[in-house]
Formats: C-alpha cells, structure tokens, sequence
C-alpha cells in the first residue's frame, strides 16, 4: 500500500497518493506498519504537505504544485524514483495485470472461486475480462466454517495495471479479542506483562507505547514471545506515561488485532437452562443427563446452528461469552477416517472466532485447546469434566465437559452469537453437542495497558 502511495505521488496525482495513506491508516490496527517504518510520522507529513497543497490551491498560489512536488520528492528521494522505474518497467513487460490489496493483510483470495493465495497480490493470467475476486478471513485455515465470512467484488480489467482493494468491514466492530491483564511492576524499573491465551497463536508481538501529546506512540516491538507473558526491563522517563498491547501471530505469520483491557464488564445474560429457554434462542431444544438430571440446551447433531441473540442498548466495546459445552458419545477428534469431529463459535454476520475438534477417547487426537487444524493433543485434554454426565456409547462411557470462554470487540447493540458441530456421526445416538451454565458480559475495554499510570 505504501508503495501504491509512492506510485501516486510519482506520477502527481495527489489526491489518490493521500487515499492510500487513509486506507493504510484503517489497517495499521490490524497491520503493525510501524514494525516497517515511522508510518506515523511519514503519515503527518503526508496530510500536512497535503493541506497546504489545497490551501495554496484555493488561493491560486502559482507555486502550488511546485511546492508539493519538491516536498514529497525531497522527503521520499530515491524511493521515488526506484518505485516509480518498478512500476513503470512492470507495466512495460505485461499488457494487463491486477494488484489485489486487503484489510487485513493476508486474506485468502479467489478468483472465479479458485483459490489464488494470500494478499497482497500481482496477477496477470486472466480466464476473463470480469472476474470475481473473494477474500477469506485469515485466522482460519478450515475451507467451511459456521459463518459465511467474505467478501466479493466484480472486477472489470482495463489494459494495463488494476487496482483491487477488498475492505472487511467487519473487522471494525467484530473480532476475536486478546484481553490484556494490568501492568504489575516487580521492582523498579521491571515490569510483568500478562495477557490472556489466544486461540490458534504460535507466538505474540509486544509494543510499548508512550503517550505524546494526549496518544500514544509506539517506541518499542518484541517479537516471537512463546508465552502469554513478557518480563519487560526497561527506565521510563519521569512524567512521561507508558503504554503496552500485544498482538498474536498464527503459524501462517498472519496477525490478529491488538489486544485491549478490560475497565468493567456488565453481566447481560445468564441460564442454566432449568427452566424452559426463551425466545432468545433460536432452537429451544433441552435433555437431561442420565446422571443426576441436569438439564441443558440440546443435544444437538450434525448441522444444528444454536443462535442466542441478546440486547445492549448501552455502550460497549466488548463481550465476552462464558459457557460449558457438553460433547456426548463417540467424538473422534481430528482423526481422518472417522472424523474430523468439529466444534465451532462465532458471531452471526461475523466471523467464525474458534474452531476445534474434540475426542472423547485418550488414544485419540484432538485440536482442543487449539485451533482445527493446527493443534494435536491427546483426547480429553483440558476437560473441566470426564464421564461425569453418564453417557455411553457402545457401554464406554463417553461424554467431557469444556469450561469455554471468548472475548470478542463488539460495539453494536444488538448480539448475536452462534454454536455450531460439523461431524460424521450417523445419529445424534452417535455424537452430539449441548450447552449449559451460559453467561454474556459487556465489555468496556481501553486500548493500552498503562505502566506507570
């Protein structure tokens, strides 16, 4: 995007030059650009250069393109002139091509519903004139999901180079959500900073901030922490305050968002579903267990998708989900013949947060505590609960219980949230799925986690 930007101001043209800059500004919470470059900075001084561009404009400043040519030029230098020959050169050798760019970085990108790889990406081998290009969320590896989640645009090509940019709308109000914990300061000048798991993450980037001129700045990134914690050592400079988030990095390199803390929490639903659910809930389905007759929505086979939709006519940032998840009978995990056996939550007209597997036998594999497919633990690995709802399949005992929880940014008033299987079982005899104990809070979040507040 950056070099798009450069291109723009190469060859004049402003206006489209400062658009890319917006666009890169939308995805810079998604995207760290300041891992690459002060895009801060270099930020500032496009929109101020800008501005006095138009000013000059509207004062018929003769001098006006001049001076915006010299700026941009004097500040970019060689950069300039070796993007503008890069691109210049690309459009000798090939008669058309198509640039696809996306927020975020690293979609999934289909064309005429091929997968073609990950944005950002040049193409130049067309079967037609007007393809459809889709982009696919990231985080997940997994071709079906519990939530059709992409987006699609037509494509008319003109001879030379194209532009695509796919924007994810959704992801500026809905996305899986670290939740950082406070700062605690061991010792002068020694900090431990701690943040909640995330689902399918191989590593996590640290960034420390200082606040300038009432926002903050990044000064520091640390990168390739193994743990859901950092020991950070580091003198502050008296009076001046500083400022943590974290992000999380599959094995894929994609990144998620960063991480916010939690100020407050409102709880705004709760049922243990001894009474009979209400019109919140799409399938309204309960059983007891054969041990003890507890009662819970469900169970549930293969396709059922468990809507709960709640109301929030007050402001928030977040929610968080809590809820133990029955999985009854013959689960097999990510076993290939018999499975995969999958579990997935997400947000309706969002996009799916986890997906797993889960095996109630030990001698299997399952994803769970990961992401499907990246995880591969033991069967029953981190069940709250083995054997303890009575259920058998084939007179073994068969059933775990999961305690499961799933913060997500979400500012709407109205909530929707989705449970889903996808398995081979014949019968709900065979495998099923149930939740009880479940809880919905509202999330007030801020978006740095002070040091020396």
């Amino acid at each position: 995007m950056g070099l798009h930007a450069a291109y723009d101001f190469a060859r004049e043209q402003w206006s489209s030059g400062v658009n890319r800059y917006l666009q890169i500004e939308r995805m810079a919470e998604r995207i760290p650009a300041d891992r690459y470059y002060y895009f801060n900075q270099e930020k500032d001084f496009i929109y101020r250069v800008y501005s006095d561009y138009l000013f000059k404009k509207r004062e018929n400043v003769r001098s006006a393109e001049k001076y915006i040519n010299e700026r941009f030029d004097k500040y970019f230098g060689s950069r300039l002139t070796l993007v503008n020959r890069f691109f210049k050169n690309y459009e000798k050798n090939n008669g058309k091509d198509l640039i696809i760019l996306s927020n975020p970085i690293g979609m999934k990108i289909y064309m005429d519903d091929k997968f073609i790889g990950r944005s950002p990406l040049i193409i130049d081998k067309f079967d037609r004139d007007y393809p459809n290009i889709a982009a696919k969320d990231p985080w997940l590896k997994g071709s079906a999901s519990l939530i059709n989640y992409s987006i699609r645009k037509s494509i008319a090509l003109n001879e030379g180079r194209n532009f695509a940019f796919l924007l994810s709308e959704n992801h500026d109000f809905i996305e899986n959500l670290i939740i950082a914990n406070p700062v605690e300061q061991k010792r002068k000048d020694n900090y431990k900073l701690s943040w909640k798991k995330y689902p399918g993450a191989k590593s996590y980037i640290v960034q420390i901030s200082k606040q300038i001129n009432g926002t903050f700045e990044p000064v520091e990134e640390i990168f390739n922490i193994k743990r859901s914690s950092y020991r950070l050592k580091r003198k502050l400079e008296n009076g001046d305050k500083y400022g943590f988030r974290v992000c999380a990095v599959n094995e894929n390199g994609i990144k998620s968002g960063w991480s916010s803390v939690l100020l407050d929490q409102r709880l705004l639903y709760e049922n243990d579903f001894q009474d009979t659910p209400g019109d919140e809930w799409f399938l309204k389905k309960t059983s007891t267990t054969p041990v003890r007759n507890n009662r819970f929505l469900g169970d549930f086979h293969i396709g059922a998708i468990v809507k709960l939709s709640v109301e929030d006519q007050r402001r928030h940032q977040g929610i968080l989900t809590l809820f133990d998840l029955y999985i009854i009978r013959s689960w097999d995990g990510s076993d290939r013949q018999h499975g995969p056996d999958i579990w997935e939550f997400g947000i309706v007209e969002g996009p799916t947060l986890f997906t797993t597997t889960f095996a109630n036998w030990e001698g299997s594999s399952q994803a769970y505590p990961e992401q499907y497919p990246w995880g591969d633990h033991s069967g029953l690995t981190g069940a709250a609960k083995i054997h303890s709802l009575g259920y058998k399949f084939r007179n073994h005992k068969a059933d775990s219980v999961y305690h499961l929880e799933f913060a997500a940014k979400h500012s709407l008033s109205d909530i929707n949230i989705a449970f889903g299987g996808r398995f081979r079982g014949s019968s709900i005899s065979d495998e099923s799925w149930g939740l009880d104990n479940i809880q919905v809070y509202a999330l007030t979040l801020a978006d740095y986690a002070i040091l020396n507040p």
